[in-house]
């Protein structure tokens, strides 16, 4: 504590009373003296003491000096701990605890960071921080971030900060190392289930594995490697799928190269025979000869590869198999009555997939194409006669016969027809003719 005496032009020599206090209100005399200043000892380090002086000559005191105050430094700050280190090929992004003092004012941050093939062989002298490069941080910051490092790389950082004009130690040591720099080059199809990828990495010779988005391979003898380049097969994928992959490799030090997204361009597997059916198949008679179908394509991920038509298996159509490029088809020329079974499956370049489940369709009834059969005269009279027959062969009835329709016409001209409409599926009849015997009889179904 220093002061200027009350009378400085005097000869008197004053005797000064010291105070002191940790509050400004609650001061004790702690000592005298006669010099101009003193030096109080054995305080609590980072505490603030208020400090008063009274000047006293012969017994009689001064008033007390306005009440000053002041802080004492830090004794030791402990240093913070690195809590993560992240590295791409040229930087490196470092976190630390918050320090675990007591402090006025936080000033700064400093990293201290180097190659660790700079540092001495003995581990002991790496607490010197003239070994190192420094990067100043901000004192609200708990992150910093150093740049311009070499790839492929280890280093060695520490972190350290001042606070009320006091160097903390230095954090333990940390290391981690640069990535490599890596680029995807190419992506080629080998197969429906493998691809190939070449790419460009800063060292290859440090690789001992990679790593793909949900994927994950190991190096084996088959990879080819060059200095600047190399190149390893993705397998088990899915027929004609394109991928995007992001591709890492981890490296002799436990690191993994900076993230390479793949591909450039296109990449997706070789076709393959679809692996599913289509789905859905219906159909329904337009008419006797007509049938319609419709189908509801393969599923996406059973395709693999470019539907180029579908194959449609019919039992009993005059073409076993129909061919159509639509998701529906209208199958002609059949035959009335008849029940004919379907199937679908689609077709790409490598070939054909399964068949669905068949559905059964039956055509329309048609007019029937035959004439009922041996008509045989059972009875006749003046004014009626009785007539029973066979029905037509049952290829050309074209469906059930619900009635028969008896015509007779006058000799010779088959002019001036009556119709006898016979509603019902027997095929014997009893009807009233005119006063003639030379009439002529037709009968259809």
């Amino acid at each position: 504590l220093i002061w200027n005496e009350p009378q400085p032009e005097t000869e008197l020599k004053y005797l000064y009373h010291v105070y002191k206090g940790e509050h400004s209100n609650d001061l004790v005399q702690a000592d005298t003296t006669q010099e101009s200043t003193y030096i109080f000892r054995h305080l609590q380090s980072h505490t603030r003491y208020y400090f008063s002086v009274q000047a006293d000559f012969g017994g009689e005191k001064s008033i007390l000096s306005p009440v000053i105050s002041a802080v004492t430094s830090i004794s030791y700050l402990s240093p913070v701990t690195i809590l993560n280190i992240s590295t791409n090929y040229t930087m490196a992004t470092l976190w630390w605890s918050a320090p675990n003092v007591t402090y006025s004012i936080l000033q700064k941050f400093t990293i201290l960071y180097t190659l660790k093939i700079h540092l001495p062989s003995e581990p002991t002298v790496w607490n010197d921080p003239s070994l190192y490069e420094f990067l100043d941080v901000s004192g609200t910051d708990k992150m910093g971030v150093v740049n311009g490092l070499e790839q492929d790389m280890v280093y060695v950082f520490r972190v350290q900060y001042e606070a009320d004009e006091v160097m903390s130690n230095l954090s333990t040591i940390s290391q981690a190392k640069t990535l490599s720099s890596l680029q995807c080059l190419s992506c080629s199809a080998i197969s429906s289930t493998k691809l190939a990828l070449r790419l460009k990495v800063f060292n290859p010779e440090a690789i001992q594995q990679v790593f793909i988005a949900n994927y994950s391979t190991s190096i084996t003898s088959s990879m080819n490697s060059s200095k600047s380049s190399f190149s390893f097969v993705v397998s088990d994928l899915h027929p004609w799928t394109a991928y995007f992959f992001s591709v890492a490799i981890n490296n002799s030090y436990g690191m993994l190269t900076q993230t390479a997204k793949c591909p450039v361009d296109n990449c997706r597997t070789n076709e393959d025979k679809p692996s599913g059916a289509p789905m859905n198949l219906q159909g329904y008679s337009l008419n006797s000869t007509s049938i319609h179908l419709k189908w509801s394509p393969v599923e996406l991920g059973k395709q693999n590869g470019i539907i180029l038509y579908y194959l449609i298996a019919c039992t009993n159509c005059p073409s076993k198999q129909i061919r159509g490029t639509q998701t529906s088809l209208n199958i002609t020329g059949l035959n009335p009555n008849t029940v004919y079974y379907f199937q679908v499956s689609a077709v790409n370049s490598k070939g054909n997939g399964p068949l669905s489940d068949f559905i059964a369709v039956k055509t329309m009834d048609g007019v029937p194409v035959g004439s009922p059969q041996n008509i045989t005269l059972l009875e006749l009279t003046s004014s009626s006669m009785a007539l029973s027959w066979l029905p037509p062969p049952i290829s050309q009835q074209n469906g059930d016969i619900v009635l028969y329709t008896v015509e007779y016409y006058k000799t010779p001209l088959l002019t001036d027809k009556e119709n006898i409409i016979w509603n019902d599926k027997n095929s014997k009849t009893k009807t009233s003719l005119r006063n003639t015997h030379k009439d002529i009889l037709l009968l259809r179904g």
